[in-house]
C-alpha cells in the first residue's frame, strides 16, 4: 500500500509551499519529467523585507511573474509536520473504525471522513476545518458530513485523534506566523502600488454582505483598503489529506496517469504543506 498525506489551506490564486523538505519530496515522486523549484524565502527574510524601507521587489516580482514561491527555515515546523503525519494515519483508521460513525454512504464515506475514489484506483480520505480567519482562531478539528456539515469528533476516545488535533494545532500556529508575515508583506506591496497612482481605484472591491461588523461603514466604503483587511474577513478552509493506493492494483501500472488532474481551487491563495509518502506491505 502506497500512502500520501498532504495539507493545505485555501485563500488565493498563487501558492505558497510552506517546506523544507521539498527537492526531496521531488526526487521521491520518482518522476522523469524536469522538476521546477519556485524562488526560494527564509522566513527571516520576510521579517526583513516586512521592516525595511527599501523595497525589495524579489517577493513581488516572483508573485507577479510565477505566483509560486518556497518557504523555508521556519522555527519549529519540521518537527511539528512530522508529528501529524506520525498521528493522522492512526487517526484515519481509528476513526473508520470508531462505534461514533453510525452511518456511512455506498462508497464509504462517513460522518467523520469524507472519502473519494479516482479513476486510476487512489483512494483519498479527508479531515476538514472552516472557519471565519478574522480573529485567527482556528476550530477544533471536524469533518465534512455526507450533507456537507462539520462535525467534531471531541467524543472520540482515540488517543490517535487526540494527538494529530493536538500536532494539527500546533502546526496551524507556527503556519499562521508564516501567513501573518506574508500578509504584511503583500498589504505592503499593494498599498505601495495604490499610493503611487492617486487616480488608481482598489483593486480589493467587497460586496454589502461582506462586512458584518461595520454596516454604516460599508455603506460609503466599497472597498478594502489594505489586503491584511481581506485576510481578517478571509473564510478559512483547512484540508489534511491522505492518498492510499494497494502495491498490486491494475492500475498502478498507468504511470502516466495523474490521479488529480491540474485544476484552479476558488480562494486568495493556497499555502500547501508538502507530505509524506509512505511504503507499507498493507
Amino acid at each position: 500500500m502506497k500512502r500520501f498525506g498532504c495539507r493545505h489551506e485555501y485563500y488565493w490564486m498563487m501558492i505558497i509551499l510552506s517546506a523544507v523538505e521539498w527537492a526531496r519530496l521531488v526526487n521521491a515522486s520518482a518522476s522523469s519529467s524536469a522538476s521546477f523549484r519556485p524562488p526560494t524565502f527564509s522566513m527571516n527574510s520576510l521579517v526583513s523585507e516586512s521592516n525595511s524601507n527599501n523595497n525589495d521587489d524579489k517577493l513581488e516580482n516572483a508573485l507577479r511573474d510565477i505566483g509560486m514561491i518556497i518557504v523555508n527555515d521556519i522555527p519549529g515546523y519540521v518537527e511539528q509536520k512530522r508529528n501529524v503525519w506520525k498521528w493522522f494515519s492512526s487517526c484515519q483508521e481509528d476513526l473508520h473504525n470508531d462505534s461514533i460513525m453510525s452511518s456511512s454512504d455506498s462508497k464509504g464515506s462517513s460522518r467523520n471522513t469524507l472519502i473519494h475514489t479516482f479513476p486510476d484506483g487512489t483512494i483519498r480520505k479527508t479531515i476538514a476545518t472552516s472557519s471565519n480567519n478574522k480573529n485567527h482562531n482556528h476550530p477544533k478539528l471536524s469533518f465534512h458530513d455526507n450533507d456537507k456539515t462539520m462535525t467534531s469528533f471531541s467524543s472520540s476516545s482515540s488517543k490517535a485523534c487526540f494527538e494529530f488535533q493536538k500536532s494539527s494545532h500546533e502546526l496551524q500556529t507556527i503556519i499562521d506566523h508564516v501567513m501573518a508575515l506574508f500578509t504584511q508583506e503583500v498589504s505592503k506591496i499593494i498599498t505601495s502600488h495604490n499610493s503611487n497612482d492617486n487616480d488608481k481605484q482598489s483593486l480589493l472591491y467587497r460586496t454589502k454582505q461582506q462586512d458584518n461588523d461595520n454596516k454604516n461603514d460599508i455603506k460609503t466604503n466599497n472597498v478594502y483598503s489594505t489586503f491584511q483587511q481581506v485576510m481578517d474577513q478571509a473564510e478559512y478552509l483547512e484540508h489534511f489529506h491522505m492518498y492510499e493506493k494497494a502495491a498490486d492494483s491494475q492500475q498502478q501500472k498507468q504511470d502516466h496517469q495523474n490521479t488529480v488532474d491540474m485544476h484552479t481551487d476558488l480562494g486568495l491563495f493556497l499555502v500547501f504543506t508538502p507530505g509524506q509518502l509512505v511504503l507499507t506491505t498493507k
